[in-house]
């Protein structure tokens, strides 16, 4: 009785409200869940892992995940086992990519993300995250012969860049800005980019340094390419968490802190980075090993927020 003497008009308008506030109210839900009271109740932890994405998280022929990362966050869960007194909790794992990541932080589908997402400021409106676990800086992997020693050396070149990433966003913004003729290719994955670089479609791709070794080491000639030197920011890697939910934060970060602190974090350190390319622990690193940091990343390309 009462939708019968509404017109069609006014129908679509009341059906358009009704809809939204069930929408809203979703969304309120998945971010207002306190994650611990979830896991006791469930004895499960839900750990966003990536593919193809080394040496953070990828996939092993069992689809399993591995990396430095992960590794991380399964000591993390065998702390949480320790101080939430659940000896039997289990860490499921479930498949993120760079442009879902954070949407299944908010919507519910996974605890933690175990990945390399950069703390950013914009990032920061719509999730927390825990300590940073490894600092990186945006550059570029090339061949000697394209001349990019830095973004200067950009016009008229053309840039592969992982779609949702820090990259993509900083070479837009030097494209809109000081260097209108470069051309950007978005990719789904480093594995598309490098394929773009070794068959000439782009001349360099922009990802973080540390990423960026790895993907250099996958190329059938990894001798022909280089990473450059001149770096675009300072990117803290952290584990995004629900927005407001402060128990679960403390949480994972007093477990990073009891980790950082000792030698078996060296050691899973050593064993992604240092064994494999060489890459010691950087001052900044060492520095939040002691005094441990959340603060977002910043860019070094003139009026361009990470």
């Amino acid at each position: 009785m009462f939708f019968a003497k509404k017109s069609g008009v006014q129908m679509l308008s009341l059906l358009g409200v009704v809809l939204g506030g069930v929408f809203l109210s979703g969304q309120t839900h998945a971010q207002g869940i306190d994650t611990v009271e979830r896991i006791m109740k469930t004895h499960v932890i839900n750990l966003g892992v990536r593919d193809l994405s080394p040496p953070f998280s990828t996939l092993d022929k069992s689809g399993k995940a591995v990396g430095y990362s992960v590794d991380i966050c399964y000591k993390l869960v065998d702390l949480l086992r320790k101080d939430l007194k659940l000896t039997d909790l289990k860490a499921q794992e479930v498949v993120v990519t760079a442009s879902n990541r954070l949407d299944k932080i908010k919507d519910g589908s996974i605890d933690l993300e175990c990945g390399s997402t950069v703390i950013t400021k914009p990032r920061l409106k719509d999730v927390d995250f825990s300590y940073a676990v490894m600092f990186g800086a945006q550059r570029f992997l090339t061949t000697p012969s394209a001349g990019i020693d830095s973004q200067v050396n950009l016009a008229g070149k053309t840039v592969a860049v992982v779609k949702g990433s820090t990259g993509e966003k900083i070479v837009n913004a030097l494209k809109a800005g000081e260097i209108p003729t470069l051309k950007v290719l978005s990719v789904a994955s480093n594995d598309e980019a490098l394929a773009a670089l070794e068959t000439g479609k782009v001349q360099a791709i922009s990802q973080m340094d540390v990423i960026l070794q790895f993907v250099r080491l996958k190329s059938k000639t990894p001798e022909h390419f280089l990473v450059t030197q001149w770096p675009l920011t300072v990117e803290p890697i952290g584990f995004p968490v629900r927005k407001g939910d402060p128990r679960f934060l403390n949480l994972v970060n007093d477990s990073l802190k009891t980790l950082f602190g000792q030698t078996e974090f060296r050691t899973l350190y050593d064993k992604w980075f240092y064994q494999q390319v060489k890459i010691p622990p950087s001052a900044l690193m060492m520095e939040n090993m002691h005094r441990p940091s959340a603060d977002p990343g910043m860019s070094f390309v003139g009026g361009t927020e990470l």
